[in-house]
């Protein structure tokens, strides 16, 4: 995986892109960061997989105004707009599978799929 950087909502991320074809954007859970995914390419041999550091987590910067995981939406679908992605499949890990399911809901249009992994059930945004 290659690490790159955006600048979103004012502030740096830092993700890894690997391969070629169709999307696959990791989103990672409370704590956790991109390279929670490094594996996933070995797999995912047919897709370009694209794993995020949330603002505050791994190298990304901090933002004052992110805490919840309701305030990662949104920088996550300026992510995928500015990155020019077209069609995507999201899978989300425990708060990121909130962030994730809430970015599929605004970003209908360009969602081919949704992976949520130990998501808390019952848990709203």
């Amino acid at each position: 995986m290659g690490t790159e950087h955006a600048i979103v909502h004012g502030l740096r991320v830092t993700y890894e892109v690997d391969g070629q074809g169709p999307v696959v954007l990791f989103i990672h859970g409370w704590a956790g960061y991109r390279l929670q995914w490094k594996e996933a390419p070995k797999f995912l041999t047919s897709f370009k997989v694209i794993a995020l550091d949330l603002h505050g987590f791994g190298d990304s910067e901090e933002s004052s105004h992110i805490s919840i995981p309701e305030d990662y939406v949104e920088p996550v679908c300026e992510f995928v707009r500015d990155l020019n992605i077209d069609r995507l499949i999201l899978v989300g890990h425990s708060a990121g599978g909130l962030v994730a399911a809430n970015v599929a809901l605004r970003l209908a249009d360009k969602v081919n799929g949704l992976v949520l992994v130990e998501v808390p059930v019952g848990k709203e945004l």
